[in-house]
C-alpha cells in the first residue's frame, strides 16, 4: 500500500481473517464473541482493557442464531445479537462502532464492524453469504450438509442454536 493510500477496512489483513465455514458443533473452547445490538458491540472490561466476551454464559445469552465470522488473532470468532431489553451483568458495556474505534485495536474493530453488518443483515450479499449465516433467510435441514442446516438463499451451511 502506498503512503497516499487510505486503508478502507483496517485490520482485516492483520489479526482478523474472514471465514465461511459452518458453525462447528460443539463450539470451540477458545472463541471470541461479537455480541451486537444494532451498530453497537458488547465489551467486557478487564485489567487488560476492553475485550470481546469469550463466553456467552457470562452474559446469560442463549442465542437462536450464531454466525461464524472467521478468526480473530487465532481464536474462532462468532457473532450473535443482544436482544433488546436484555440486562448486562456488571463489567460489560455496549459501545457504538465510532467510540469502539478508540477503545480496541484495528483488527478487533474490523471484526466488530463486520459482525454488526452480518447480524443486522446490512452486509453486501456476497459478503453476508461468505459469513456462513444469513439472517434474512430461513434455515432448513440438509442431509448433504455437515452443518445442521443450510440457508435457503445461498445454500451455505449455518447452525441455528
Amino acid at each position: 500500500m502506498s503512503a497516499d493510500a487510505v486503508e478502507v477496512f483496517p485490520g482485516e489483513a492483520a489479526g482478523f481473517a474472514r471465514g465461511c465455514e459452518p458453525v462447528p458443533d460443539p463450539l470451540p473452547e477458545r472463541a471470541r464473541w461479537c455480541v451486537t445490538r444494532g451498530d453497537a458491540v458488547v465489551l467486557a472490561s478487564g485489567p487488560d482493557g476492553d475485550l470481546l466476551p469469550t463466553s456467552l454464559s457470562a452474559l446469560g445469552l442463549a442465542p437462536t442464531t450464531i454466525h461464524h465470522l472467521g478468526a480473530l488473532e487465532g481464536d474462532a470468532l462468532f457473532a450473535v445479537e443482544l436482544p433488546n431489553g436484555h440486562p448486562l451483568p456488571a463489567g460489560f458495556t455496549v459501545v457504538g462502532l465510532r467510540a469502539l474505534a478508540e477503545r480496541v485495536d484495528p483488527s478487533t474493530w474490523a471484526a466488530c464492524a463486520f459482525a454488526t453488518q452480518v447480524v443486522t443483515g446490512t452486509a453486501p450479499p456476497a459478503t453476508a453469504a461468505s459469513a456462513a449465516g444469513r439472517r434474512l433467510s430461513a434455515t432448513r435441514a440438509s442431509a448433504r450438509s455437515t452443518a445442521r442446516g443450510a440457508t435457503t438463499r445461498c445454500g451455505r451451511g449455518c447452525r441455528p442454536a
